[in-house]
């Protein structure tokens, strides 16, 4: 079972606000969200730390002011100089990405190293996932293991996932899954809730010494999805929309795919796209199906940006608008999307919406091929069995309806046809391409 890595939660935290010592408490627990920039800059001014730090993620983030990633440095900076914990991890994550200022990662490490120093529990995990990948430091996974090691010991939750990441990737100690869980499980019960869901993902497969139980797995999900967890929450919709260790409940399902994808859950919100669309748990409405696949699309989601294009193309549930549908075809094609790879490829070649290039036609159609696409195969096999395009190769057309033909019955009487007409010499060596490809993608 794949185990979610920590660095890119911790690095989020850089940018959102961390404390563990007491004094760092202190400092962070000042809520300053409806406090106005005016005020801030003024508190800041003074030489307010809590306010400095405010204000730099307001600058960074561009919220009630311009966004100005130089003066969000700057006033962490300050802050930093002045021993704000918080400032000092923020400042490090600035220096180490290049946020603001020139990318620096030993400054970064550096910054960080001394939040660290003086206890602060999420400074120390960075710093474990610093000596892990050598980020402005020579690398030692004996050193990432002792500085998370030593967090865990502490009785911290995010110490405990940290070593569990690391027993699973074998960083720092030799790789166990029955040590992985243990960590798990122990975060698990401190009501860590994005271990609760590791713990229901393990119980799903088994391992880790672990036997099998969907049951249980879904108990883990559901304390998981109501200790807030977006995960656990879209675990827990597919286990209620499957019925998988329990009874099927498309409601509750619904409300917790809902929840998730309230929480920006991605593959919650492409989801609960297809549930408005189906009527699935809630009011059929393929106005809110379209509104969610299309937050989905604009976060990458590529099975939502080719709904969005179909949608656009057809004018189902949307205006028509080419445009609109190209976009997100080439979006969609971009990503990896095969069948969009494929729509696009034709577009190309046939100059639908955009100018005809049948070289850009043929690459796009081949990339939906080699993904194992047969009607792209098909498809390939007739840009290349004719003149049409001015692209004909008999041993290209033959390699592709080969490939095709089994799912394809016009691959395979295409094949017949160009048999023909194909030299022996040319027919041996699509055969030889044939077994290379179906070897290569066994």
């Amino acid at each position: 079972m794949k185990i979610q890595l920590l660095t890119t939660a911790v690095m989020l935290l850089l940018f959102t606000g961390c404390a563990t010592t007491d004094d760092a408490k202190t400092s962070a627990g000042k809520n300053h969200d409806n406090v106005s920039v005016e005020k801030l800059q003024m508190q800041a001014a003074r030489g307010n730390t809590d306010a400095q730090v405010a204000l730099a993620d307001r600058f960074r983030t561009g919220t009630g002011v311009e966004k100005d990633e130089t003066k969000s440095f700057e006033w962490l900076e300050k802050a930093a100089q002045q021993g704000h914990l918080e400032a000092m991890v923020k400042l490090g994550g600035h220096l180490t990405k290049g946020i603001g200022v020139e990318k620096n990662e030993p400054k970064g490490f550096e910054w960080t190293e001394k939040a660290a120093n003086k206890g602060n529990d999420f400074a120390m995990i960075i710093i474990s996932d610093y000596y892990a990948a050598g980020t402005g430091i020579k690398k030692d996974e004996a050193k990432a293991f002792e500085w998370a090691e030593k967090v865990a010991n502490s009785g911290k939750a995010i110490g405990m996932m940290q070593l569990a990441k690391f027993y699973s990737k074998g960083v720092g100690v030799e790789r166990s899954l029955v040590r992985t869980v243990q960590w798990i499980r122990k975060a698990a019960n401190m009501g860590d809730a994005t271990a609760m869901n590791q713990l229901g993902r393990f119980y799903t497969t088994g391992g880790g010494g672990l036997e099998k139980s969907v049951l249980v797995a879904r108990q883990w999900f559901r304390k998981s999805a109501e200790n807030g967890e977006r995960n656990g929450m879209f675990n827990l919709a597919k286990m209620n929309q499957d019925g998988i260790g329990g009874e099927k409940n498309i409601e509750e399902a619904a409300k917790w795919m809902t929840q998730a994808a309230e929480l920006d859950h991605v593959e919650a919100q492409h989801q609960l796209g297809h549930l408005y669309e189906n009527g699935t748990g809630v009011e059929k409405d393929i106005t809110k199906a379209i509104e969610w696949w299309l937050k989905a699309a604009e976060k990458g989601e590529t099975s939502s940006q080719a709904h969005m294009a179909n949608r656009y193309d057809s004018g189902e549930g949307v205006d028509k608008d080419e445009a609109k549908a190209l976009y997100w075809t080439k979006k969609a094609a971009e990503g990896g999307h095969p069948f969009m790879q494929q729509v696009l490829g034709i577009n190309y070649l046939d100059g639908k919406g955009l100018d005809q290039d049948v070289d850009k036609g043929v690459a796009w159609l081949k990339k939906a091929a080699v993904r194992g696409r047969t009607d792209a195969q098909y498809q390939m096999g007739n840009v290349h069995a004719t003149d049409h395009y001015g692209v004909k190769n008999l041993e290209q057309a033959y390699f592709w309806f080969s490939l095709a033909k089994d799912k394809n019955v016009k691959a395979k009487n295409a094949l017949s046809h160009i048999s023909v007409e194909i030299k022996p010499d040319e027919m041996l060596h699509a055969l030889e391409m044939v077994s290379e490809f179906k070897e290569k993608n066994k």
